[in-house]
């Protein structure tokens, strides 16, 4: 593995580790990072958790991947636990529906978790067919509809605070996918740096 400062660090694999020491993954003056959501007529803050130390949290999507290399790669980056947050946990890749990729993840001593509470809601995600990709618009509504699954957003800061977690989705490039929403929100409440999980070779 070698640094490159505070771009990012690149493993020498099938993946590229896009490491960030802030949230902010987008330009700052974007509205939709706003963290806030009114419920109840009062503004909601971001509850801050205390975690363990050395603890790092992931992001990787499994397009280009074979279920080998993807495993693989998460021992190679001690992730703990993968936790899928699609919204659908099917999938046409061998291996990576629900119930084979969690007992793939248990024979490698990793804790598979899934929630679909954290998935793109299925108008949101026929909006993003519609646009041909996730655009500012549709990632603020994103947004807001993941601060109202108060009770699985805290579930998964909890679990990163403790575990080395990987979020899971398909798309291969973070910044097309909600992952990266979810990973933010986690970040605002634990302080944890986020590492994204590249794949830079396509299997077929």
């Amino acid at each position: 593995m070698t640094n490159c400062e505070n771009r990012g660090m690149v493993h020498e694999s099938a993946f590229t580790l896009v490491h960030y020491q802030t949230p902010r993954f987008l330009n700052p003056n974007d509205k939709f990072l706003d963290s806030t959501i009114a419920v109840g007529g009062k503004l909601a803050q971001p509850r801050v958790v205390k975690r363990r130390s050395k603890i790092s949290l992931f992001t990787a999507g499994y397009e280009g991947l074979a279920l080998p290399d993807f495993l693989r790669q998460l021992k190679a980056a001690s992730v703990e636990v993968l936790f899928d947050i699609r919204y659908r946990p099917q999938s046409r890749k061998p291996g990576f529906s629900k119930n084979k990729l969690a007992a793939a993840c248990k024979r490698r001593g990793i804790r598979y978790l899934h929630d679909p509470k954290l998935g793109t809601p299925p108008d949101q995600m026929a909006a993003m067919k519609e646009a041909g990709e996730y655009t500012p618009q549709i990632f603020k509504r994103y947004r807001r509809f993941l601060l109202k699954q108060v009770e699985s957003l805290e579930t998964a800061v909890e679990v990163a605070s403790k575990e080395n977690t990987c979020l899971l989705c398909y798309e291969r490039d973070y910044r097309t996918c909600h992952r990266k929403i979810v990973a933010e929100e986690i970040t605002l409440r634990t302080g944890l740096p986020v590492t994204h999980l590249r794949a830079e070779e396509i299997v077929t």
